[in-house]
């Protein structure tokens, strides 16, 4: 993956880790998960979902999040202030200050 766009939930979720899934700490942790895909089940959702590890995510060398509504900008930046389960966005603005963030009211 040399590009990723990536979406946030209102509930700071990005590439199907949410903070409600039994495979957070997981998904967060490039020890504990070392391929670059993951499997999560989010307890909002009634199927499994397939995405990126927080390791594959820091990996991909161009990170953009595209963002809207005015819900998702006070999220992301509360998440910017430091890493945090409550917003798992927070683990990749965190670790790559180079990530690109694109907010549209």
């Amino acid at each position: 993956i040399d590009i990723a766009i990536l979406g946030m939930g209102e509930d700071g979720h990005t590439a199907s880790i949410f903070p409600c899934c039994d495979e957070l700490d997981t998904a967060l942790n490039p020890q504990l998960a070392p391929e670059k895909y993951i499997i999560t089940h989010p307890k909002t959702a009634n199927y499994e979902r397939i995405g990126l590890s927080l390791r594959g995510i820091l990996e991909t060398p161009q990170i953009y999040i595209s963002l809207n509504g005015a819900k998702k900008l006070e999220i992301i930046q509360e998440a910017a202030k430091n890493k945090t389960k409550t917003y798992p966005i927070s683990y990749v603005i965190n670790e790559r200050q180079d990530a690109e963030i694109f907010w549209n009211a």
